[in-house]
């Protein structure tokens, strides 16, 4: 045990550590928005402002029909079942949920967490470190979990890394959707057993994985692949499944990872798959048998937002357009535009910290809001502001933007395009 002078150095070391990123201008400012944050017009620090930073891209947050189920699911569950899953947590509409997330995505059945980060930080070191043999395809060589490796994008989300971090196996990083790094990689350890783990689409950067060539990779080197669809699902794709309907692929991804958090508007995560994949999980995912179930309310809500997305594709078809919109008008200024296609996240590379920061500022002078992201969210040196596109926006909101964020960024001699 550390005695006081120990602990007090240990403080002070946390204390000069907080100093110097404030200093150095690393340390992320913090808005407080009041009332709704999810629309396009909120409040942030007492003034009115265009929001481009939720990532409420169907616009169901404030949905009146899904607000009302979540009521209804209180009146009917109260406030939380007060128990894990494995115990005393399970309610009918949870599996209900369950059972139409996994039709929604055309896979045999899913599973919920409390959020899509507990999703990858259970799933991930559970499939990795799978003891028992005829599971999964991971196994097909033998149970040595020494023996796994994971194939990782280096641009995947935190709850990735987080999530491999807990297994036994060895990482691999490889090149932001280079596949043939991926290739280089895969054949250096075809004797081993892999998982490739990527992001469906880039939460900083708003591309696509390539995942048609991924899952032909997958299949030539007998590695499983699983997918973190947190900002596909319900966005791409014509009935919303996510990056494999994108790409009008039926199959290929044996973990296919989302959330309701974004798209439809509740919190909550979800793992879909085989059925042996789900059953296993119920019994290996320590953040699905160790924390207390996803709210009966919430679960309701979820099912009622994922009705109307399915619905009202006109929502989605909006989406579309919008970010397209905005991808261009901010390239036609020359503007370092990250990404490509129909997502509705869209970065403009800045590069240093203080000038992101600077215009980030300017914008919400200029009554805009938007993040600045920056280290270690991003590469040092690769800060950017990031814009999130809603079906709720306008288009003059939009071109009012692009206006604003030209007029900033050439004042200030930011990074323009190449």
């Amino acid at each position: 045990m550390l005695d006081a002078a120990a602990t007090e150095k240990s403080v002070e070391k946390i204390r000069t550590f907080v100093s110097n990123a404030k200093d150095g201008g690393l340390y992320p400012p913090m808005f407080i928005t009041e009332g709704l944050s999810s629309e396009p017009r909120v409040v942030v620090e007492g003034r009115e402002v265009v929001s481009f930073a939720s990532a409420n891209y169907l616009g169901l947050a404030n949905d009146a029909r899904v607000k009302k189920a979540v009521i209804d699911g209180i009146d009917r569950y109260g406030l939380h079942p007060c128990g894990s899953r494995c115990v005393s947590g399970s309610l009918d509409v949870h599996r209900e949920l369950e059972q139409r997330t996994a039709r929604h995505k055309g896979l045999d059945d899913a599973l919920l967490f409390p959020t899509g980060m507990m999703a990858n930080m259970g799933t991930i070191p559970a499939i990795v470190d799978m003891p028992l043999r005829g599971v999964s395809a991971l196994l097909r060589r033998g149970p040595d979990r020494r023996d796994n490796v994971v194939f990782s994008d280096e641009l995947n989300h935190a709850s990735i890394i987080d999530g491999y971090s807990l297994s036994h196996a060895q990482i691999v990083t490889y090149r932001h959707n280079d596949i043939d790094d991926l290739a280089d990689k895969l054949e250096q350890h075809r004797d081993r057993r892999g998982l490739i783990v990527t992001d469906g689409v880039f939460s900083m950067d708003g591309d696509i994985a390539r995942l048609p060539e991924i899952v032909a990779l997958a299949r030539r080197y007998e590695a499983m692949v699983m997918v973190d669809d947190a900002h596909a699902s319900g966005v791409l794709g014509e009935e919303g499944r996510g990056t494999l309907e994108h790409f009008g692929m039926q199959d290929g991804v044996d973990i296919n990872m989302g959330t309701f958090s974004k798209a439809f508007g509740i919190s909550g995560g979800f793992v879909a798959g085989e059925q042996a994949l789900i059953d296993y999980l119920r019994v290996a995912a320590r953040t699905y048998m160790f924390s207390g179930a996803t709210f009966g309310s919430l679960a309701l809500g979820a099912m009622t937002a994922m009705e109307i997305a399915r619905a009202e594709p006109e929502r989605r078809h909006r989406l579309w357009a919008l970010s397209k919109r905005l991808r261009d008008g901010l390239a036609a200024q020359e503007l370092d535009v990250l990404g490509r296609g129909e997502t509705p996240i869209v970065p403009v590379l800045v590069g240093e910290e203080e000038t992101a920061q600077c215009i980030a500022r300017d914008l919400y002078e200029a009554g805009f809001f938007a993040p600045c992201i920056m280290y270690p969210a991003v590469q040092k040196r690769r800060s950017r502001i990031r814009f999130s596109v809603t079906c709720l926006h306008s288009e003059r909101m939009v071109d009012s933007l692009v206006e604003a964020m030209s007029f900033i960024c050439k004042r200030r001699g930011a990074l323009l395009a190449a």
